[in-house]
């Protein structure tokens, strides 16, 4: 039997990116924590705990002026200045579609947008609200400048299917 691997097999770019700076983070030998699981895979979360960089749950937890390595989903602005008063020296692995999506957010927000973010129960990235607040925001789509956010690796249908009302929409909060 033949095995083929495809082009497209292992890691995005962003997830990649973010292995590597972990990694050379930890080769460094300078103290050094992610905050929170930096990509969604416990075997390479346990490799680099198992070579010093340990995960964190919470800005609280960082040792003063330690490095803390932001996951690839990214952190709210309000985790940053956290970090930034603890003194933490900030390496950080948001992918880059993400820190794109989190602007256009920021440029919505700055014109008084109104922002719906939709999202399964299990990402990080967005803001699931509930499904009221879906058909209400369906209801306006037709009337006004509303904006739907995704997070980055949802799939459009699923998407489509919640903002159709075809799946249950969980409540959530967060900050994009």
């Amino acid at each position: 039997m033949k095995i083929r691997l495809a082009k497209s097999a292992g890691f995005c770019y962003g997830v990649k990116r973010a292995v590597e700076l972990a990694e050379s983070a930890a080769q460094s030998g300078e103290p050094c924590v992610m905050l929170g699981y930096i990509i969604h895979n416990s075997d390479v979360v346990d490799r680099l705990a198992s070579q010093g960089v340990k995960v964190v749950e919470d800005p609280d937890q960082v040792p003063q002026g330690c490095g803390v390595i932001i996951r690839s989903h990214g952190e709210s602005r309000e985790t940053y200045e956290r970090l930034e008063k603890r003194g933490a020296r900030i390496l950080d692995a948001t992918c880059p579609n993400v820190t794109r999506i989190h602007q256009i957010v920021a440029r919505a927000e700055d014109r008084s947008r109104q922002l719906y973010q939709v999202a399964n129960e299990y990402a990080e990235d967005a803001l699931a609200r509930t499904e009221e607040a879906v058909q209400a925001a369906l209801d306006e789509v037709k009337q006004s400048r509303v904006r739907f956010r995704s997070a980055s690796a949802a799939k459009m249908q699923e998407q489509r299917d919640k903002l159709e009302g075809k799946n249950d929409v969980q409540d959530g909060s967060g900050e994009a």
